[in-house]
């Protein structure tokens, strides 16, 4: 089992409000991965995600079903759970996070996302492709026609999201199923990387260091503080070993 993750408070922030988690195996998956970018400021984004990674590890590595999708549906509702109870104790009324969670078992993958965290598949023979659906008001609107992506009000309102972890009491992961092949590259990430650093820029780095997936890591990281560094970032990166 080959991955590796890392989160950076980046250049800009005073405080890293992402949180990653990884473990091999994790109940039913051979692998699970999950990301969080959190949010409400301060310590309030940093309880959010922490408490959402914490939630999602727990709900996995304890059930016991062997339905992969349902799985990550319930741990998606109990991490928005938990999130809602902590807000109501520490009475916050804007606090909450992204999620994307990645579970591996044989050799297919399972997806789930709420928000604007992002998957891709680096397939060995072809290009990346990002998996998940960003829910952010400038990627719907593109998805509808309505602007165009790089536009000067896409860059303005990109970091408006349209659904995420806490925002209400009920919310709506999308899932995705896919297979992997020998050598498929899995990145987990936080917008901090996606929005610095173009995909291309992304897929070229994975592809000159996919031998070393530390250093490959440390290379999302740095390209995106080269960047700017404007927010935090977080990585994660998943090889992928036929069976």
């Amino acid at each position: 089992m080959k991955f590796y993750g890392k989160t950076d408070t980046g250049l800009s922030r005073e405080q890293n409000e992402d949180s990653f988690f990884r473990e091999a195996p994790c109940g039913m998956f051979d692998a699970l991965m999950v990301v969080a970018d959190g949010m409400g400021g301060g310590a309030f984004g940093e309880i959010a995600s922490s408490l959402a990674t914490q939630s999602v590890a727990n709900t996995v590595s304890k059930n016991t079903l062997k339905m992969p999708g349902i799985i990550l549906n319930q741990a998606v509702s109990l991490a928005n759970l938990k999130v809602r109870q902590k807000m109501e104790t520490i009475d916050c009324r804007v606090m909450g996070t992204t999620l994307v969670i990645a579970g591996v078992t044989g050799n297919r993958l399972y997806v789930a996302n709420v928000g604007d965290s992002r998957l891709y598949v680096l397939r060995k023979d072809s290009g990346m492709e990002q998996i998940t659906l960003d829910h952010s008001y400038v990627e719907e609107m593109v998805r509808q026609g309505k602007m165009v992506r790089g536009s000067l009000e896409y860059r303005t309102r990109k970091s408006a999201i349209t659904r995420a972890i806490g925002m209400g009491s009920e919310v709506e992961a999308d899932i995705f199923e896919i297979g992997l092949h020998e050598g498929d590259m899995v990145l987990l990430c936080s917008d901090g990387l996606s929005n610095m650093v173009p995909d291309e820029h992304i897929e070229e780095i994975i592809k000159e260091f996919r031998g070393d997936l530390c250093h490959c890591v440390d290379e999302l990281v740095y390209a995106a503080n080269e960047q700017g560094g404007h927010d935090n970032i977080t990585v994660i990166l998943y090889e992928h070993e036929e069976v």
